[in-house]
């Protein structure tokens, strides 16, 4: 056999060869050129397939962060809800102040009303699930701020002792200035002085400007948001209607003890 293809290969013409190894050459180049499109064909098919990849990829990304958004919504809306119905009776009860003629007892319903208002808010002020919060009303007296209410998350022994200087606290900012104070972080505050005597957690701090001697803080341990501090807004106004009646109360007893005198 071997001499068989030996004696047809000799007598073919030499140039028989050279055409062989052309035409070899020619589907060679043919077979690795089908092959780099066919490659390059999977390639581009496989870029298509992960950029489609990272773009369901973003779009799930977006769609879930479109859902927390709602849901931070939702429970904005809730929040602000159940606040609005909670200052609901305590707005009736401030009405309801000035239907009582006994002054003693109106100043009694006064300061049990500023203490409910502070627990009430406290307890509407949710930045996260088990967030803690404390409020506190601070009145002046000469160059310093007397923390006269508060609700839980304060010493028992800091109502009518715990004081702050006008002008080294943030609170003292808030009142001598007249507007909003909302800090993320107190100790990043020039005006913030540490208390040695109490280890607080609490970092995040919103001041209201009630009256012109009166001043709301709310102390959270988490930064709180924009609709926390429209809330702060809203009780501002009621302590201010409630401190309006403590003036009138007072002024009222001061002119009936003139008129006793006088007479």
């Amino acid at each position: 056999m071997d001499s068989f293809l030996k004696g047809i290969l000799d007598k073919l013409p030499p140039w028989f060869y050279s055409l062989a190894a052309v035409l070899f050459l020619v589907v060679l180049i043919i077979f690795f050129g089908m092959t780099l499109f066919g490659a390059s064909r999977i390639t581009r098919s496989m870029n298509s397939i992960m950029s489609r990849d990272r773009r369901i990829e973003h779009l799930n990304d977006r769609l879930h962060e479109a859902v927390q958004r709602a849901e931070r919504q939702d429970n904005v809306a809730s929040q602000l809800a159940t606040a609005c119905g909670n200052l609901s009776p305590l707005l009736h009860q401030l009405n309801g102040l000035r239907s009582s003629l006994n002054l003693l007892n109106r100043m009694n319903e006064v300061e049990s009303l500023a203490q409910r208002c502070l627990d009430t808010l406290s307890s509407d002020i949710k930045v996260s699930a088990g967030g803690r919060h404390r409020c506190a009303l601070w009145i002046q007296q000469d160059e310093t701020l007397l923390l006269v209410f508060a609700s839980s998350g304060f010493p028992k022994t800091h109502p009518g002792s715990r004081r702050l200087h006008i002008h080294r606290s943030i609170a003292g900012r808030c009142l001598r200035k007249r507007q909003l104070i909302h800090v993320d972080d107190v100790t990043e505050d020039d005006d913030w002085e540490p208390n040695h005597d109490s280890k607080s957690p609490y970092r995040s701090l919103i001041c209201v400007p009630v009256s012109t001697w009166v001043v709301l803080t709310v102390d959270g341990i988490q930064p709180m948001s924009r609709e926390v501090e429209l809330l702060c807004e809203l009780y501002g106004v009621l302590f201010e209607g409630i401190f309006q009646e403590h003036v009138n109360i007072v002024q009222q007893m001061t002119d009936d003890e003139a008129a006793v005198s006088g007479a």
